[in-house]
């Protein structure tokens, strides 16, 4: 059998930006497009060696917010991923902060549409996913304490009815250290209430200098 490693350099906080701009420098801010190469490890009849999979190419306005990805071949045509997108389209509100991000498949159709809400705060705190025909498919709603963390992500279907739940708990300095994943039944439930489970449970600790 094959050993696959992926080695895919991380990117979600390029451009989704769940505050308000400071006065911070942008340290993407001048530069027009970003170039990610994706290998895989294949190791097969004692040889091993890097396999191109994918090349994905991020597109920058003049702040430095991603405006653009797509994904492209060894043969340089768009190609999808496992959710069937190939290009998406990013765009910002008046403060900087991620407002609708919409998904294309490699024939250029649209696959689906994201839009983002933010409090008083800048913090995100509804987004909602539809299909290529405009129907909602699901919504993620967020919760947050005094001190702009982060405590509750709940997702709920196109009924309105709640999938799942994260909680998260933090220490007297913000930092997490608690994170549970619940999910709600209603097949399951007794005399009308939602049973919810709790499915996975993170905990943190730290050793400071």
């Amino acid at each position: 059998m094959k050993n696959h490693i992926i080695i895919s350099l991380l990117i979600l906080s390029i451009g989704f930006s769940q505050k308000k701009k400071t006065d911070e420098p942008n340290p993407m801010k001048g530069v027009k497009t970003q170039t990610k190469l994706e290998y895989e490890y294949e190791e097969k009849f004692g040889d091993a060696n890097w396999v191109f999979i994918v090349k994905t190419i991020f597109k920058y306005d003049s702040n430095g917010d991603m405006v653009e990805d797509a994904k492209y071949d060894s043969e340089g045509n768009l190609t999808e991923d496992w959710l069937g997108i190939s290009k998406t389209i990013s765009k910002y509100d008046s403060n900087g902060n991620m407002a609708e991000r919409t998904n294309y498949d490699s024939d250029g159709d649209l696959e689906s549409k994201n839009i983002f809400k933010y409090d008083s705060d800048g913090n995100m705190a509804e987004r909602t996913n539809y299909d290529s025909d405009g129907k909602l498919k699901w919504k993620n709603i967020y919760k947050y304490d005094s001190n702009g963390n982060k405590v509750e992500k709940s997702n709920y279907d196109l009924d309105g009815e709640l999938n799942w739940k994260d909680t998260y708990k933090y220490n007297t300095k913000n930092r997490i250290i608690e994170n549970i994943h619940y999910r709600y039944y209603y097949f399951q439930s007794k005399f009308g209430e939602v049973l919810q489970k709790p499915i996975r449970k993170s905990t943190y600790e730290y050793e400071e200098y």
